[in-house]
């Protein structure tokens, strides 16, 4: 393991935050052309974008959710005890985890989360 240099870290965290602000500003006003959203400028640094209700995006998200539910209900059933390791997971998170403005930047690695990742069927299958 090799942990991250401090002094990058920051300059390295702004660009995948702006990278993220990017991507999504684009993936909204590209909504426009499909006649799903409205945008306007309103002034030479802002930008309103209205998304318009529909009904079968709507009915297809709701699928999507509960198509994840049953998917972690699955993964449940198969690694009953991963979600005992839950509680530590979310403390080191919280310990040296970086986000910004919801978007989540990175973290340091440690064993834990390496033994974690190896303990994984489908890590193990990959090696």
């Amino acid at each position: 393991m090799v942990p991250s240099n401090p002094d990058l870290s920051a300059a390295f965290d702004n660009h995948l935050l702006n990278c993220g602000r990017f991507a999504v500003a684009i993936r909204w006003a590209a909504m426009e052309r499909y006649g799903i959203a409205t945008a306007k400028v309103l002034a030479i640094d802002r930008i309103a974008i209205e998304f318009l209700d529909n009904d079968e995006e709507m009915a297809e998200v709701a699928v999507g959710h509960a198509a994840k539910v049953r998917a972690r209900e699955d993964a449940r059933a198969l690694f009953p005890n991963l979600s005992g390791e839950l509680p530590e997971v979310r403390r080191r998170l919280r310990r040296y985890g970086k986000a910004a403005m919801g978007w989540f930047i990175g973290y340091d690695n440690d064993e834990f989360w390496w033994g974690t990742i190896v303990r994984r069927p489908a890590f193990r299958r990959l090696e």
